[in-house]
């Protein structure tokens, strides 16, 4: 007569015992599926960044008038060409690991069009008033020519002394893959920054200047910084 009871008990007892082993496999799942998306979002942080950067900057120029010159020598500008010599970094990037970014190749076109506008429209507050007519990239390995002469129209001579242009546009050093070296350029010459008047005769250019080699970024830091004197 005692032989269901006992039945009964055993079942009740086995049922608790099968319970208690669920609980615990719930709670270890919770804090391995926590990790692993923690794991996960601090990873792709960095690369996300990274990614949003802008591939590709300019380099800046400060124009002053040379202490020893009485009268304003950008009297009458109507343009302004500043042409700078690619170090090996930027001809390797180039003629070699990215000739679709020259500026005749349909790609480096599309980057031209896009930087045309913003070179005189980057940093407003700091630039000499103009607009960008021409820029024209030299890549010549038979003569060892690597530059690039960028031609801008001058809103207002007035306004020229003591202000900046910018000048590129240049792959920056994230993804130059330079190696060891940086994505510069260089002045090398007083005819490297010349203004024009409107029929083309030029009536200044560099006397001298300092920090003359400069990389590509998208800040304006490291300007090359020139005095600026009649042509002579």
């Amino acid at each position: 007569m005692m032989r269901p009871f006992a039945y009964a008990s055993l079942a009740l007892l086995l049922a608790a015992c099968g319970s208690g082993k669920e609980e615990p496999t719930t709670t270890d799942d919770t804090p391995t599926t926590d990790a692993t998306s923690s794991t996960t979002a601090g990873e792709s942080e960095p690369t996300t960044t990274d990614s949003a950067g802008e591939p590709f900057g300019f380099v800046c120029m400060d124009i002053l008038k040379a202490e020893n010159v009485e009268d304003d020598p950008f009297a009458g500008t109507a343009k302004i060409r500043i042409t700078l010599k690619y170090d090996q970094c930027l001809i390797d990037y180039y003629t070699k690991r990215h000739p679709e970014h020259a500026f005749d190749a349909p790609e480096g076109a599309a980057i031209v069009d896009d930087w045309r506008a913003r070179l005189c429209d980057e940093l407003p507050d700091a630039l000499v008033p103009c607009e960008v007519e021409s820029l024209a990239q030299t890549l010549d390995e038979g003569a060892s020519k690597f530059e690039l002469a960028v031609t801008y129209q001058i809103g207002d001579p007035a306004q020229i002394d003591g202000r900046r242009l910018l000048w590129g546009p240049g792959p920056v050093d994230a993804v130059a893959e330079c190696e060891g070296q940086l994505p510069s350029v260089r002045m090398t010459l007083p005819t490297d920054l010349v203004g024009l008047d409107a029929e083309g005769t030029e009536l200044w250019s560099a006397q001298s200047w300092s920090n003359p080699v400069s990389v590509f970024k998208n800040d304006a830091a490291g300007c090359i910084e020139v005095s600026a004197a009649p042509f002579t």
